[in-house]
């Protein structure tokens, strides 16, 4: 998929099975232990947000909580 792309993938093999992967598992277990568990999910002021239906709740939030909060929405809402 990176050389379809025109992405330079020389070193790519090695660094996902060395310090790439130390990168991950370090940062996997920070968010485990500030409660995130899945993707996708957000932090806002501490809060946590899973699921993109609270993505209108946390531009809300990062726009300084103005007007009404926006409701929860979900797939089948729209139909």
């Amino acid at each position: 998929a990176l050389l379809n792309a025109g992405i330079q993938s020389a070193g790519f093999i090695d660094y996902a099975q060395g310090a790439g992967r130390a990168s991950h598992d370090l940062l996997q277990d920070q968010l485990l232990t500030q409660g995130v568990f899945g993707v996708p999910s957000f932090i806002v002021d501490d809060e946590i947000f899973f699921g993109r239906e609270h993505l209108d709740t946390v531009l809300w939030r990062l726009n300084g909580s103005q007007g009404p909060m926006p409701f929860v929405r979900y797939p089948w809402q729209a139909l």
